[in-house]
């Protein structure tokens, strides 16, 4: 074509095509719904791999609380890794690696207030940093396509709420404008009972904080009570304020769960039914006086009367405020008979032996557990371990730190569900508050046919490691602070597993060196085996303070003193003739 005359005109007598060009509006609903799934994977990969997971409904107000604070003053375990939790609390700070200023650090104007220029930079770093949170999801964008995939979107887009971080009026903002029409999708609830805001842009509190119980409320915290208890129907009159105010949040939930009623999945807390600071000087006398003890739970009363036997999966925390007892958690598990999966970590005390009776009468009813997770407490010890009528078909078992469980009895009740059982996580489990016998309890083996899985922290002797699972064919080892771990012994456990053997995690917190980490990365690649290392517990890395065990720090140092020897070769210490 000559360039000074331009395109030559088409000469092709045909019509146009009459066929519609494919896009995403006008594709077939089979089509159309596969692009859902698809894309909501995709979402989930992305939440996976973002140190924030962006979450369905997001107010403008709340926006901005949730990346400038760092929680709800609740008690709740989120489990994040180290590395996580370091990064969030980098950019809570203001810390370098994110460029962040301080505010202390911005340009300040004649009356001491930061210049626009300075505001904008912060602004603009802000927009930037937090980018990929405020984004909307690709499932959100589908819903704007048209009416077609927005019927199929959402549903997804609403299956799973998260109130944890929530004030008091999101959460009523929720329940008037959201709920009522996209209750019905919800499938996992996740929320705390231990107040942190009530208003959007309230600080992080613990509570009702004022320290006369009758000093009036707020007047805009006094409309979200009064707006709570019209829902929950129940009055406030003869109530102190501490109460109204504490009991707000419940009874939103309440409502919350009220109108989910598809739910299947449930992670949650316990009210505080009286302040814990309270709890010396509750006696018989008030122990019925509701401004000392408020004895309803809304919330999980609500779970129980609306959704009881559709739960599947239940992660239940109880916080010990001088009151609820094991007996209230064995009320609320013999309401969810149909539980799949199941998360207790329970800091309340027994009660009394009838009431740990009732709450392993409770356990042991789950006839379809699969997984179970004790999390903290005392109540798996060896009289449960005992008992015959604990029958779950188990697939995952997890214990932390159960002071009551011997050697003897968790060989008992591992091999219960020997035929099931796929993957179990000792983390302090057993105790090891006998010495006698140990070694021979480290090296007893398990029998355990199906276990492809093993987590492993533990005090015990190297062969809990390498003799104890040499029998059963573990794919993936994940192994946290066990000090009595030397190299060698992980060598031997990979010897005796080099034919199924195919991950294994090694926590930041092992009793292994950089080298011996490196040489192991080596060991694994020449057998084909993936081996990643993994940041330190939280919980474990925390450096305890000498002073809370009534150490003196120097104790340490001045044991060499203590074994010097006299000149007779005496250790200092008494003599036999001395000591009669």
């Amino acid at each position: 074509m000559d360039s000074a005359t331009g395109p030559v005109a088409s000469t092709s007598a045909l019509p146009p095509p009459t066929r519609r060009l494919a896009t995403l509006a006008n594709l077939p609903p089979e089509l159309k719904g596969l692009i859902v799934l698809k894309v909501a994977e995709a979402d989930m990969e992305g939440d996976d791999d973002d140190d924030t997971t962006p979450t369905a409904w997001v107010d403008e107000d709340d926006k901005q609380a949730e990346t400038t604070t760092t929680g709800g003053g609740t008690k709740r375990k989120r489990r994040p890794s180290s590395q996580d939790a370091a990064d969030a609390g980098a950019g809570a700070r203001g810390d370098d690696e994110d460029e962040w200023a301080d505010v202390d650090e911005l340009e300040l104007d004649l009356d001491g207030n930061p210049t626009p220029e300075a505001l904008a930079r912060v602004r603009d770093q802000y927009a930037a940093d937090m980018a990929d949170v405020l984004k909307p999801s690709g499932v959100e964008a589908l819903t704007l396509v048209n009416h077609e995939f927005s019927k199929l979107a959402l549903p997804i887009m609403w299956q799973n709420l998260d109130f944890e971080d929530r004030s008091n009026e999101a959460i009523l903002t929720c329940i008037r404008d959201i709920l009522p029409r996209r209750g019905r999708h919800v499938r996992s609830l996740e929320f705390g009972q231990a107040e942190g805001r009530f208003l959007n842009v309230d600080p992080p509190s613990t509570g009702y904080e004022a320290e006369d119980p009758l000093l009036p409320l707020r007047r805009d915290h006094l409309a979200i009570v009064e707006a709570a208890e019209k829902l929950g129907g129940v009055s406030g009159e003869g109530l102190s304020s501490e109460i109204r105010h504490r009991r707000t949040r419940s009874l939103l939930l309440a409502e919350v769960v009220r109108l989910c009623p598809d739910t299947v999945r449930v992670d949650c807390e316990g009210f505080p039914r009286a302040r814990l600071d309270w709890s010396d000087h509750i006696t018989d006398a008030n122990f019925d006086d509701a401004n000392t003890v408020y004895r309803e739970d809304h919330a999980v009363a609500a779970i129980k009367a609306h959704l009881g036997p559709k739960l599947r999966d239940l992660t239940f925390l109880a916080n010990d405020d001088g009151v609820t007892a094991e007996d209230t958690v064995a009320d609320f598990l013999r309401a969810c008979p149909n539980l799949a999966r199941l998360e207790l970590e329970l800091y309340v005390p027994a009660g009394g032996h009838e009431n740990r009776t009732k709450l392993h009468d409770a356990l042991a009813a789950l006839s379809q557990l699969e997984s179970f997770t004790h999390a903290g407490g005392d109540f798996i010890d060896d009289a449960f371990a005992a008992r015959e009528d604990v029958q779950w078909p188990l697939k995952v078992l997890a214990l932390n730190e159960c002071e009551d469980l011997s050697f003897p009895a968790l060989f008992e009740f591992v091999h219960r569900f020997s035929r099931t059982l796929e993957c179990l996580d000792l983390d302090g489990a057993p105790h090891n508050n006998v010495d006698e016998d140990n070694e021979a309890f480290c090296a007893r083996p398990f029998a355990l046919p199906k276990l492809d899985t093993l987590v492993l922290a533990t005090q015990h002797d190297a062969p809990f490691l390498v003799a104890a699972f040499a029998q059963c064919p573990v794919r993936e080892l994940s192994l946290g602070f066990c000090p009595a771990v030397e190299y060698k012994d992980i060598e031997a456990f990979i010897d005796v597993h080099v034919d199924t053997l195919r991950r294994i995690e090694i926590a930041g917190d092992a009793a292994l060196t950089e080298a011996q980490v490196e040489s192991l990365e080596v060991l694994c690649h020449a057998k084909g085996i993936e081996c990643e290392l993994l940041p330190p517990d939280e919980d474990d890395s925390d450096e305890e303070d000498p002073s809370e065990w009534g150490i003196d720090e120097d104790d340490d140092l001045d044991q060499a003193e203590w074994l010097e020897t006299d000149e007779d070769g005496h250790d200092g210490g008494w003599s036999d003739e001395e000591e009669e």
